[in-house]
């Protein structure tokens, strides 16, 4: 089963092409999987994309909540 192998994940909001330092701007789930599936996209004009599925558990540790926005430790 893909929870018992979930992992913290973070998505950062990125702002010209820069990721942001705002605790703000942060979500993190705290057990989340790849589903194995991953699109490559690669052109010498154009940046590499990686396209990739996550799923997001609720995780038990943490009163069974996806993930929480900003500062993980406040």
């Amino acid at each position: 089963m893909l929870a018992s192998a979930a992992n913290s994940l973070k998505l950062v909001k990125v702002i010209g092409g820069v990721s942001s330092t705002n605790l703000n701007d942060v979500f993190r789930f705290f057990k989340a999987a790849p589903s194995g599936r991953i699109e490559f996209d690669f052109s010498i004009e154009r940046q590499r994309i990686f396209t990739v599925e996550w799923t997001a558990y609720p995780d038990s540790t943490q009163n069974f909540n996806l993930g929480v926005f900003g500062d993980a430790t406040a």
